[in-house]
């Protein structure tokens, strides 16, 4: 529901970890409508009800099918294939369809799963999603850690507010977190460079440390004191085999790791 003043708050472990507002639109040449979240140019929807993101880098925009909201049960598509294997790449497929209540609205649901594909390697799960007619992303799930999911607390949409909006308090332009917090890398496995991003709440030593799978460290990436705020790693990890890696934050008394999958 893509519309100017819509809103959504989304809470991870009971805290507010992402809101997004609906600041703008703009019609494309190709009549694809170009949408500001945040007052960021962020999301593309066709004629089709198909959803892009939305990277301008220099001249080139770059663009990646995120959704189809007519999608059918079993359809997939790519979301991203790399440049030398076009069999290769992310993918969304759809795994489930039902009728629920969510926020006192019945509607439709669809589970998007995502997987990482490596030809003859097969695909290795990475999130799940499920969307909401008329209510968007209402839950994401990291499946390569067990956590709980990431999920819409509240919402403003058309008009009507859904659930219980939670103030955040914010004194400063800079976000400081109520919680230290371990963040999926990102962008893709086939990518030899990957953003791990964290938040601290406390200030204090921090180590950043890559293991493998039997425990064995690989790198220590940070070792050093760091004030409260949000803080981001580029890694660059093409020494490195294709393989699951573990990396883990450790910050006074918290110890949080999750897995990276690469894949060259």
């Amino acid at each position: 529901p893509m519309q100017v003043g819509n809103f959504w708050q989304y809470a991870f472990l009971n805290q507010i970890v992402k809101e997004e507002l609906v600041t703008g639109d703009s019609l494309l040449e190709n009549n694809h409508k170009l949408y500001w979240i945040n007052d960021f140019p962020t999301y593309v929807i066709d004629k089709s009800y198909t959803v892009f993101d939305w990277h301008p880098s220099g001249e080139i925009i770059y663009m990646h099918c995120l959704f189809k909201l007519d999608s059918d049960l079993g359809e997939e598509w790519f979301v991203w294939k790399t440049e030398q294997d076009t069999t290769r790449g992310i993918i969304r497929k759809v795994e489930s369809i039902f009728e629920a209540e969510y926020l006192g609205i019945n509607t439709t649901f669809k589970e998007i799963v995502e997987y990482a594909r490596d030809g003859d390697n097969g695909d290795y799960l990475r999130h799940k999603f499920l969307l909401g007619a008329g209510l968007g992303i209402v839950q994401k799930r990291n499946d390569s850690m067990v956590e709980p999911p990431e999920y819409l607390l509240s919402a403003i949409i058309d008009g009507d507010t859904l659930g219980t909006i939670v103030g955040v308090e914010n004194d400063s332009d800079d976000y400081l977190p109520s919680s230290t917090k371990l963040f999926q890398n990102y962008p893709n496995p086939f990518n030899p460079e990957t953003i791990i991003s964290y938040s601290l709440s406390q200030s204090g030593q921090t180590r950043l440390v890559i293991y493998n799978l039997l425990g064995e460290r690989i790198e220590t990436l940070i070792d050093q004191y760091q004030s409260i705020g949000n803080y981001s790693y580029k890694l660059n990890l093409s020494g490195l085999p294709s393989g699951v890696y573990i990396y883990t934050l450790i910050s006074g008394n918290t110890v949080s790791s999750k897995k990276m999958l690469y894949l060259k």
